[in-house]
């Protein structure tokens, strides 16, 4: 072996549970969902899903405490949907104005897993 080679270092949890938290956070195993999420590069996105590169635990850490929050809350947009269809707001109109909506929310990643919060007192 090399001295400059490092052994590979092992996913902390089995590759099916990673790429099942994945779904329950991104929704689809996009590689510009990670960019957009995480400010990670395309390159190390794609290498995480195509199992090439392994996930750093930091990254599994936030999508282990995400994955729940996620699902509860796609129930709950699921819920308000419901309850304005009920009303009578068409679908189509729904849609319209959530994606305006979305439009609001800040699309800047947050700081890296496991990197310090910056500080915003200054």
């Amino acid at each position: 072996m090399d001295p400059t080679d490092r052994p590979r270092r092992e996913n902390i949890l089995p590759l099916a549970e990673i790429e099942s938290l994945v779904l329950r956070v991104l929704g689809a195993p996009i590689p510009d969902r990670f960019v957009s999420w995480l400010g990670v590069s395309r390159r190390n996105a794609d290498r995480w899903l195509d199992g090439s590169s392994t996930y750093p635990p930091a990254v599994i850490e936030k999508m282990q405490v995400l994955a729940p929050l996620c699902s509860e809350m796609l129930d709950d947009l699921h819920d308000l949907v419901e309850d304005y269809k009920r009303l009578g707001i068409p679908e189509n109109l729904i849609r319209m104005r959530m994606r305006e909506f979305s439009k609001t929310l800040s699309d800047e990643p947050p700081p890296k897993p496991g990197a310090p919060e910056p500080d915003k007192s200054a």
